[in-house]
């Protein structure tokens, strides 16, 4: 909105020159607004002592406005200053796209211009807004720091997805370490491998996982394989000895010292392949749809890695100093979450259970034995009434089944009533 009200920058001085009305409007009191203010006290309850005090301050106060060389001079600084982390929540909050690889790089991006800001000295003839910069940086770099104030505290799964990023890779790494953030070279040195170390656990986990080859493989270089496995394919294998073996011998040591023999890892390959060129509009998925056939255990690191979400938090809330902000997905809950959702948040809040405990007074423990004896009685008259009613239903079916017997003794000896 501030973006646009500044490309708008001329709009608002030609109303100032045409519209008699635009200028009155800042003219008027802000206590001209009591229509609306009734309103909303009356919808929020501040009708009362409070409305009267706000009304009572902004009596005979004047509209703010309308905007001079001044304010847009600071509508654009902060417009330089907040695009920086307006562009950063979007990268970081797409849910189409893959997202992860971009962390790191936003990351250390915020870092430098938190601190760029944070290094401006704030004097006693610093203007108005740049006090308030400055304040939002101290907040913002307490913010930062919570979640990302060293390597160690990054997620390690979005340094593997930087270095998945054919276009970066294991390089961007070392030097973001040493130019961006100002590490020494041993220290770059020990990150570096430890992140490699990692990519290449992963890679041999998903192998093992996948039951596909090794990633470790040994290539002779400058020697072809055919050439490596001419003498088990021409004639059958034979141990060797003697003069052959200490040749032999010796050959392979040759190459061990200058280097022919090479651990061709997955990881290795792919790093030491080409970087690909940083520009344009670049799919990442794409390129590893393409090129993961050179390295499978690798692809499917990425495949996994590449997927993950770098954020869930609402957008608006990402570098806000302020409250939380629940998104539409957030907000979709049924009644009854909502119902447990807040229950809960008041039972977190309340009271320990054991300060509820009451010491009843004397009359209140007469009363409860009162009631203890009243419940009694009734409940043994109840009892009384439902023995007695069984009794009497007892003695009236046997009475019915000696009448019935009766009857029946008299057919069987062929008496009838006349």
């Amino acid at each position: 909105m501030l973006e646009t009200a500044y490309e708008l920058k001329l709009a608002f001085d030609r109303l100032a020159e045409e519209d008699s009305k635009y200028k009155g409007y800042f003219d008027e009191d802000e206590d001209d607004e009591n229509d609306e203010d009734d309103v909303t006290d009356l919808i929020f309850g501040t009708e009362g002592a409070e409305g009267e005090k706000r009304k009572r301050k902004n009596r005979g106060k004047k509209r703010v406005g309308p905007p001079n060389e001044e304010d847009w001079y600071r509508a654009e600084a902060f417009i330089k200053f907040l695009k920086v982390f307006f562009d950063v929540t979007l990268n970081v909050s797409c849910t189409n796209t893959p997202t992860a690889h971009k962390a790191f790089s936003e990351i250390v991006t915020i870092k430098c211009e938190i601190d760029d800001l944070f290094a401006a000295p704030v004097t006693n003839q610093s203007t108005d807004y740049e006090k308030i910069l400055f304040t939002m940086s101290v907040e913002m770099r307490r913010k930062y720091r919570k979640y990302f104030d060293t390597i160690d505290d990054v997620n390690k799964l979005l340094l593997v997805a930087l270095v998945l990023n054919p276009r970066y890779k294991l390089r961007y790494f070392s030097r973001v370490l040493e130019k961006m953030l100002q590490h020494d070279s041993d220290y770059v040195k020990r990150k570096t491998e430890e992140l490699k170390d990692l990519i290449v656990t992963l890679t041999d986990l998903y192998a093992s996982m996948n039951g596909g080859q090794s990633s470790n493989t040994k290539k002779i270089l400058g020697v072809s394989e055919a050439e490596q496995n001419e003498g088990s394919s021409r004639c059958p294998s034979m141990k060797v000895t003697g003069r052959r073996a200490m040749m032999m011998e010796d050959w392979q040591k040759d190459l061990e010292d200058g280097n022919a023999i090479v651990i061709a890892h997955e990881v290795d390959r792919y790093l030491l392949d080409p970087i690909e060129k940083p520009e344009g509009d670049w799919d990442i998925l794409s390129w590893w749809k393409l090129n993961g056939s050179k390295y499978p255990n690798l692809q499917a690191v990425a495949k996994d890695v590449l997927a993950i979400q770098v954020s869930t938090v609402a957008s608006e809330a990402s570098f806000s100093t302020g409250k939380r902000v629940i998104d539409p997905h957030r907000s979709s809950l049924t009644p009854r979450s909502v119902e447990a959702l807040i229950c809960l948040q008041q039972w977190l809040k309340s009271d320990a259970i054991t300060s509820l405990a009451h010491t009843p007074t004397p009359e209140e423990m007469e009363w409860l034995e009162k009631t203890e004896q009243e419940l009694d009685q009734e409940e043994r008259e109840l009892r009384n009434k439902l023995e007695e009613k069984k009794n009497k239903e007892s003695k009236t079916s046997k009475a019915n089944k000696g009448a019935s017997d009766g009857k029946l003794s008299k057919k069987q000896c062929g008496v009838t009533d006349v």
